[in-house]
């Protein structure tokens, strides 16, 4: 386009040139041609009679000169103009091109160049601000997020280290689940052997078909002498009269109260001759004797009716007995069933403790759990050293310690609820010895 555009120029120049040459060719040149002299008849040159000036002057002002000046100036205006609107509308064209050309190139340098290059400087000056902006959020946020996580982890550490049980609580743990079933053992026990001694108390023909006990006193007497000759006899008792010639398999064992309850931290109630010994040596204790029983013609008189609410009142009086007596025991009551059970959770600690391992139970009783917690595992270093811990495990502790010693004072509340009821036995049979009826009483109530 910029060669055309110099072509053109060129030529337009050229062509002026051109013009001004061939106009002042035709202006300047004269043509040559035969001149025709005014003449007279003789035949002879001459001059015109009027004379030279005359002659030219007819000739300028004449048909021939003026009028071919005319033409010719007329031409040359012709062509001039011709030429000048021709050169005018090249200039026009030409400054048209030049202002097209130059529009089109700022254009082409706006549109293409410099809009786009200013554009992409923006966006990446914007995009560099935004993208600094969202750096620096991104940097507050981490920071925030940093001291965050710093918080929670100082929090999560402070609480794990609250919360982090200490030896000494696990091992509460693991014990209060076995509280929990000796407990239900226990009280289990206690009910069913206090109650299982009624039948015997009250003469009960229905418990056993021909137990002596439903006979009289005198064949319960002779029942338990049979048990005794050939279960517990002691051939050295009574100066060799015992009534045995040699020691019987379970010598002493109904007498050896110490041996059978108190120095066992748990008794084996599993096994039937343990358990048939416990029954009797507590039988030796609260009820030697029973009543005898009182025959059905007496009861359609007072003394009879009187002798049968005077055993509802000895029958109250040996439950209560009983009670006492077999909560001492229940105490001792293996925690679980079955022939062997799982091993024992606190066989470390009571070896640590230097305990004789006959002591050892399978199924540690509420009692011997008791005496480990609260006592056996004090007697060695390793728990003070365990309590070298956090002030939180020791506070613990402290609350496991309590809990323990509120269920010694809850089992010694129990003790003191069923010597309560024994005192109020004991109470009431010296107040009747003391204060018998009046003598209006004794009158109408005959008593044997």
């Amino acid at each position: 386009m910029i060669k055309s555009g110099r072509f053109k120029t060129v030529f337009i120049a050229l062509a002026f040139v051109c013009f001004i040459f061939a106009g002042f060719m035709s202006v300047n040149v004269m043509t040559s041609c035969q001149s025709e002299a005014q003449c007279t008849t003789c035949g002879n040159l001459c001059i015109g009679v009027p004379g030279l000036a005359f002659t030219m002057n007819a000739l300028i002002n004449g048909t021939v000169v003026f009028p071919d000046i005319a033409i010719v100036i007329a031409t040359l205006s012709l062509y001039m103009d011709i030429a000048l609107l021709g050169f005018e509308l090249a200039i026009d064209e030409k400054i048209f091109e030049v202002t097209q050309n130059i529009t089109a190139w700022i254009d082409t340098f706006w549109w293409y160049n410099l809009r786009p290059a200013l554009q992409a400087m923006t966006e990446q000056l914007n995009t560099f601000d935004s993208f600094q902006d969202e750096n620096q959020g991104g940097f507050a946020d981490s920071n925030d997020a940093n001291r965050l996580d710093a918080e929670y982890m100082t929090r999560t550490i402070e609480s794990h280290r609250q919360q982090r049980p200490g030896e000494n609580v696990c091992v509460a743990g693991t014990i209060s689940g076995g509280m929990t079933r000796t407990s239900v053992f226990r009280r289990a026990y206690e009910t069913a052997a206090t109650i299982e001694r009624h039948p015997r108390t009250g003469n009960d023909t229905s418990a056993a078909t021909g137990s002596p006990s439903n006979v009289s006193m005198a064949a319960d007497q002779l029942s338990r002498w049979e048990k005794y000759t050939t279960t517990y006899c002691n051939q050295n008792y009574n100066a060799g009269y015992s009534g045995c010639t040699a020691n019987q398999a379970q010598v002493d064992r109904d007498i050896a109260v110490t041996d059978e309850i108190f120095a066992k931290d748990t008794i084996d109630l599993k096994t039937p001759a343990t358990q048939k010994a416990i029954d009797d040596i507590l039988e030796n204790i609260a009820e030697p004797e029973i009543n005898d029983t009182v025959p059905p013609s007496a009861l359609g008189g007072a003394q009879g009716q009187e002798a049968v609410l005077a055993g509802q009142a000895y029958k109250a009086k040996r439950q209560v007995v009983y009670d006492a007596l077999y909560y001492v025991v229940s105490r001792r009551a293996p925690g679980t069933v079955g022939t062997t059970g799982s091993p024992n959770f606190l066989q470390d600690m009571r070896t640590a403790a230097g305990i004789d391992p006959s002591y050892f139970s399978p199924n540690p009783s509420h009692n011997e759990i008791m005496e480990v917690m609260m006592s056996e595992r004090f007697r060695t270093g390793q728990y003070s050293i365990e309590q070298v811990d956090e002030p939180e495990n020791n506070e613990r502790e402290m609350v496991v310690q309590q809990a323990f010693q509120a269920m010694l004072l809850s089992d010694q509340l129990d003790l003191l609820d069923r010597y309560g009821l024994i005192l109020a036995a004991q109470a009431s049979g010296e107040i009747k010895a003391a204060k018998p009826f009046s003598p209006a009483a004794d009158a109408t109530v005959q008593r044997p």
